[in-house]
């Protein structure tokens, strides 16, 4: 594991400040994961009347954001923080904007189940999309598990297991444009756009994995490959080590 502590500092209500914006921003994410579980729940199962109740709590996911955001630049104002404790905001700013953008697409695909009553037959496209969305969760809570650390090795998981979320996504959408070559259909149409949404949330994991980087390391990561970005990581292993 690659944990990193941080000195405090002389005022303890700076530390403070910046331990709830963290822990904000945590309970934003567990609040948009179980939005993610009920999103997938309800379009497995088709749950129409459920889909109002997701509407009303994104507008809730929506205000997290921005009390989140205010709060980082009101810290930014009243502190004028410097380098680790800067970058930490930032990426907290960035990363409530991934997890609000990550609520919008759980919020999509319930949507979509309004389109899917009609289509029970399509069991074997359902067990995709749960299958795919087990993995974007997985990548998710990794995510943000990487923050609560924080830790560059589960970050750096995180960037890994986007190729298989991926993989996956190109499988499953292959399997469903079968589908429609066969018999066009709503049904298997919502289906493409629900792995999209899922394949996104997967995208916006990444962006909060390499925002942690970015806090460490003090470099934007994104658009880097794999293998520098693991070089970086074991230089800071080294030169902490050293």
């Amino acid at each position: 594991m690659d944990e990193f502590r941080f000195d405090k500092h002389t005022s303890q209500q700076f530390d403070s400040d910046l331990v709830a914006v963290q822990n904000h921003m945590i309970e934003m994410a567990g609040f948009v994961e179980q939005q993610i579980k009920n999103s997938l729940d309800i379009f497995i199962h088709r749950d129409v009347a459920r889909v109002v109740e997701i509407r009303l709590r994104d507008k809730t996911a929506n205000k997290m954001e921005v009390d989140i955001t205010e709060e980082c630049m009101q810290i930014v104002a009243r502190r004028q923080p410097a380098a680790v404790d800067l970058r930490l905001l930032m990426s907290v700013i960035h990363s409530v904007s991934d997890i609000e953008r990550i609520g919008d697409e759980a919020r999509k695909i319930s949507t979509l189940s309004e389109g899917m009553v009609m289509h029970p037959a399509l069991t074997a496209h359902y067990r995709g999309v749960k299958s795919l969305g087990d993995m974007v969760l997985t990548m998710f809570r990794q995510a943000i598990d990487s923050f609560v650390r924080p830790d560059l090795s589960v970050a750096y998981d995180v960037l890994c297991r986007d190729k298989e979320v991926n993989a996956c996504y190109a499988s499953e959408l292959d399997r469903v444009m079968k589908t429609l070559s066969k018999n066009p259909q709503v049904g298997a149409l919502n289906i493409g756009w629900a792995l999209r949404s899922l394949e996104r949330i997967g995208d916006h994991s990444t962006n909060i994995a390499e925002h942690l980087i970015y806090w460490i390391l003090g470099e934007d990561v994104r658009h880097r490959n794999l293998e520098y970005i693991a070089q970086h990581i074991e230089d800071a292993r080294s030169s902490r080590s050293a």
